[in-house]
């Protein structure tokens, strides 16, 4: 996504032939959020304690899942992750 003179952005939609990488991250983001409990299970645990544990052990399952039933999304889920862990 880039500015365009105004300070607006602007940006040209995904495609087939969009860089592979980025069709993955957002492929694994939609999933994530769209296909999963994702949303819902971060809700029921925060506030309480041991929501930082929580939270990695949400994501671990939820990319662990979407790896399995999506093979090829096995390394984007991996960087994900460990963009997880690392914060």
């Amino acid at each position: 996504m880039e500015r365009d003179g105004d300070g607006r952005f602007s940006f040209t939609p995904a495609s087939p032939e969009s860089d592979s990488l980025f069709l993955e991250r957002i492929s694994v983001n939609y999933l994530r959020h769209v296909l999963s409990n994702y949303e819902r299970e971060l809700a029921r645990v925060y506030g309480r304690v041991g929501v930082k544990q929580c939270y990695i052990e949400i994501s671990r399952k939820v990319y662990a899942a979407i790896s399995a039933a999506y093979h090829w999304l096995k390394n984007e889920c991996q960087r994900h992750l460990a963009r997880k862990l690392d914060q």
